[in-house]
């Protein structure tokens, strides 16, 4: 069985804001930014994974990596009213898509402040 895996880490949140924050306070530039209609907007800032060729659990792995050092930052963004979240889709090619995450590395996502969204999807 194969399966295709991917990950996004978001920052959204309601209503038209300036994103702009997001990048100074964690250093790093995203990938995306982006404000959807809806029932009103949101603004989001995003970045993509950089190798989805990985399997999803060592995605995760090098999300936490390279998040690791911004708790502090991520924790004040959460407490401003920002979600965080790890958005991480499995598209197996047949049968069930599986994934198995050791209690060390979902710890180490809880720690940045993360929703862990994983979707499954063929």
């Amino acid at each position: 069985m194969t399966q295709s895996d991917n990950s996004v880490f978001v920052i959204y949140r309601d209503g038209n804001v300036s994103v702009e924050k997001i990048s100074r306070k964690l250093k790093i530039q995203p990938d995306s930014v982006s404000e959807v209609d809806g029932n009103g907007k949101n603004s989001f800032w995003k970045l993509f994974c950089k190798n989805n060729t990985l399997p999803l659990e060592d995605q995760i792995e090098s999300w936490v990596n390279l998040l690791s050092s911004k708790v502090n930052e991520l924790e004040e963004l959460k407490e401003e009213g920002w979600l965080i979240e790890l958005d991480c889709l499995i598209q197996p090619e047949e049968g069930v898509g599986v994934i198995s995450l050791e209690p060390e590395l979902l710890m180490d996502v809880s720690r940045l402040h993360a929703i862990l969204t994983i979707r499954i999807w063929d």
